[in-house]
């Protein structure tokens, strides 16, 4: 098989990943009972809040790791088997989101914010090693850019929202969406707009 057919099926089974995560991420929101919706109070759908917010938050940070591996799969022209596995690797870190997801949807405990937290860092840091190996598989195309500034910059923001998670929680809501705005900083330091 050719290079380009074989980064073909890696860049078709992320973006499967991508699309079951972001839809298992709906999934897990509890609906309110029609009871709930009639009482009219606030604190009925409060439950249903809660794992609303988490999953746009969720839905905003896939996006985010989406949007930088695309960025690399768009200027590589071979893989091979390292590659593959790191590509793996930060898939595997992704399919764990919608469960990360579930544990923080309260925001009130230190282990969910902890467990989203590094689960994020787990995924970041999967694709710092991505972008290592694709760099040095393709030394051409990532030439002239701060590659590794934008993951780096994530593992730094998600390895800060674990350690403040473990002190107070809500504060690291406001590191998680911080991080999304890294695809700017890829896009303006990093990888760039256009290949």
């Amino acid at each position: 098989m050719s290079g380009e057919t074989d980064l073909a099926r890696i860049a078709r089974i992320g973006d499967s990943v991508f699309a079951v995560t972001i839809t298992l991420l709906a999934y897990r929101i509890r609906i309110p009972s029609q009871e709930a919706l009639a009482s009219g109070k606030l604190l009925a759908l409060a439950p249903f809040l809660s794992d609303l917010s988490a999953m746009l938050m969720s839905f905003f940070v896939a996006s985010m790791f989406w949007i930088s591996h695309w960025r690399v799969m768009r200027r590589m022209q071979q893989s091979d088997i390292k590659f593959t596995a790191l590509n793996l690797v930060f898939l595997g870190a992704l399919v764990l989101l919608p469960i990360s997801t579930s544990l923080v949807s309260g925001m009130q405990t230190k282990i969910g914010a902890f467990i989203y937290s590094f689960n994020l860092f787990c995924a970041a840091t999967a694709g710092l090693f991505l972008r290592m190996h694709a760099r040095r598989l393709e030394p051409q195309a990532f030439a002239g850019h701060l590659v590794l500034l934008p993951p780096a910059l994530s593992m730094l923001l998600f390895a800060s929202a674990a350690i403040v998670s473990l002190a107070w929680p809500p504060a690291a809501i406001g590191l998680w969406w911080c991080a999304i705005a890294v695809p700017l900083v890829d896009r303006r330091w990093g990888l760039g707009q256009s290949v």
